[in-house]
């Protein structure tokens, strides 16, 4: 829980276990996930199609863990992209 000196020191003891049992959930998750990938669907996706298709590159990174190592990258969103979409029956977009 480095950088939470200050926050910690003024917090009741009750408070500070719940924020590392929250820091101790939240890692261990995170480090038993066998996919570094996020999934997403409903309007959800649909917003980050919207938001992909007025942009020029989508750019990622996927953050390290134990079972994962960093990594991040920049695919083109042009006409291949568009061309994808109507392949995969995703037509919201038109």
């Amino acid at each position: 829980m480095a950088g939470h000196g200050p926050y910690l020191n003024h917090s009741k003891r009750a408070q500070r276990a719940q924020l590392q049992l929250s820091f101790s959930t939240a890692t261990a998750k995170a480090l038993a996930s066998r996919s570094p990938y996020t999934v997403a669907t409903g309007n959800t996706a649909k917003h980050l199609f919207d938001l992909m298709l007025m942009g020029y590159f989508l750019e990622y990174k996927i953050l390290a863990t134990e079972l994962h190592a960093s990594t991040s990258g920049r695919y083109p969103l042009d006409g291949d992209f568009l061309n994808s979409l109507q392949q995969c029956g995703i037509s919201w977009h038109q």
